[in-house]
């Protein structure tokens, strides 16, 4: 499952941390069967191309934060 949030920062992180509050307090049935959710944040994905379109960067989940 991927999660997106699309508002302003405040709105977002308020969202976005009771969701992880939340499955961080699920029981865990079966450690081998468990999914571990995964947080990436700041993360580019485009860049301006100079012609003004926009370009991807790399893969959005391993470019760095520069």
């Amino acid at each position: 499952m991927i999660f997106f949030g699309a508002d302003n920062k405040k709105v977002v992180a308020d969202a976005l941390g009771a969701l992880r509050s939340e499955t961080g307090q699920r029981p865990e049935p079966d450690r081998r069967k468990q999914m571990a959710p995964l947080w990436v944040i700041d993360f580019p994905m485009f860049e301006d191309d100079g012609e003004g379109g926009l370009t991807a960067m790399h893969h959005p989940f391993t470019a760095r934060v520069t």
